[in-house]
This record gives structure tokens, sequence and C-alpha cells, in this order.
């Protein structure tokens, strides 16, 4: 039931891209479900700290809802992208239960840790006289 959870993410994840298509079936044919956490793993733009957090959980379960909880914030980050996409010049990441953002256009205050769009301010409106 878990394998069928985490290829059902997996899925949700992957979309049509061809690669995932390939991946899918790879993942479909693979009967040992840790075969099937690493697969995705290596697949997944996690980051390395949440790739070891999967692979070094012993308990299975644990590791599989792991990787589903990873999923589910990709898929969300993919969806607000999609959304967002042209409107936000900020990229979130999740690592490891710590925000931070990679601002790729260094337009506005340099190499602060804030999100781009904290600078964006507008005068109040008194202020414009």
């Amino acid at each position: 039931p878990y394998r069928a959870l985490l290829i059902e993410s997996w899925k949700k994840y992957a979309g049509d891209d061809k690669v995932a298509a390939e991946m899918r079936v790879v993942v479909e044919e693979e009967q040992d479900p840790e075969r099937v956490l690493e697969l995705i793993c290596a697949q997944v733009p996690f980051s390395v700290a949440d790739k070891m957090a999967v692979l070094s959980e012993a308990n299975l379960l644990e590791a599989i809802n792991l990787v589903i909880g990873l999923l589910e914030t990709e898929i969300e980050i993919k969806t607000i992208k999609g959304v967002l996409r042209g409107a936000s010049s900020v990229r979130w990441k999740r690592t490891s239960g710590r925000i931070t953002s990679m601002n790729r256009s260094r337009r506005f205050v340099r190499n602060s840790g804030m999100p781009a769009r904290t600078h964006r301010m507008k005068w109040p409106s008194w202020k414009n006289g």
C-alpha cells in the first residue's frame, strides 16, 4: 500500500515529462520498496540533507512518509510556481525545515537573506503628497 502511495505521489509530482514517464515504468516494475525510495530520491530535486534523511531512515514506513511529504511540498511549489510564473523572482527551497529563498535576479538588496518581495515596498499613500 505504501509503495502505491509513493508511486501515486511520484506520478503527481512527475507530470508528463518524458524522463518522468521512463522513471515511472522503472518505479512500477521495481519490487523492493527501499529501492523505489532510492530511485525516487535520486530523481527528485530534494536537498542533499533531505535525501540523506530519507535514506538513513531505518523505518521504511517513516522514510516513505518523508518522501511523500517532500513530494507533496515539491508539487505545491510546482503549482505555486505555475501560478506565479513571471510574477515572482523568488524561488523557495525547502531545506530540512528551514526556508531559504534563492533570489535569482539580485535586483534588490544584495546578499540579504530576505526574499526579494519584502524590499519592493511602496510608500504609504500619504507620502505621495
